[in-house]
């Protein structure tokens, strides 16, 4: 049997076997509206020091379904190293608590 089949029934074998994922195990991708989110940082602070890749804390905030504000602490960061120097806005990296995140959108994420 040629190799190229082999692997072919091997991806369909698999396609098959997979778990399924859904959408009320992660909420964040249970609807396809936009989310509105607000983050909150010193924005001066970390555009200024954008090349140090300084961690901040600040909060992520949204309204739930519920129509309930929900405010996550984070911590946030810049990235990349040529993009920091190209970009006039920095590419950023968001870490979440994740004792925080349980009963969110982002749980499971």
């Amino acid at each position: 049997m040629p190799l190229k089949i082999v692997f072919l029934l091997i991806a369909i074998l698999f396609s098959v076997n997979a778990p399924k994922v859904h959408a009320d195990a992660y909420p964040l991708f249970a609807h396809t509206e936009t989310l509105n989110l607000v983050i909150e940082v010193p924005m001066k602070t970390l555009l200024r020091k954008a090349k140090q890749n300084p961690v901040l804390p600040g909060y992520l905030r949204y309204v739930d379904a519920s129509g309930n504000e929900v405010s996550i602490a984070i911590d946030i960061t810049t990235r990349g190293r040529s993009r920091l120097s190209y970009c006039d806005f920095p590419p950023l990296g968001i870490t979440f608590n994740a004792e925080q995140l349980h009963s969110t959108l982002f749980a499971g994420q």
